[in-house]
């Protein structure tokens, strides 16, 4: 049976860590929006970056619960091993 920790580390942490990246990645879109592709405008600078960072960031999430994931069951096989 999953203890807490593998419960955090397979749910919890991977999620924090995406939507830190988030919190970092979102100004730099917006910079790039305003300057590179002259979006003025709240709505209109969300609506053009929201899909593509939530894409960046939908990757991030699957590759650490991968990676988080991958480490329980290690241990799980460990602990049936003979």
């Amino acid at each position: 049976m999953l203890g807490f920790r593998d419960n955090f580390m397979k749910v919890v942490a991977p999620a924090a860590l995406t939507m830190l990246a988030g919190t970092f990645t979102y100004p730099i879109a917006v910079r790039i929006a305003r300057k590179i592709f002259r979006v003025l405008g709240f709505y209109a600078i969300h609506i053009s970056i929201a899909p593509f960072l939530a894409l960046i960031h939908v990757n991030i999430f699957g590759t650490l619960h991968t990676i988080g994931r991958a480490k329980i069951m290690e241990k799980e096989f460990d602990r049936l091993r003979p």
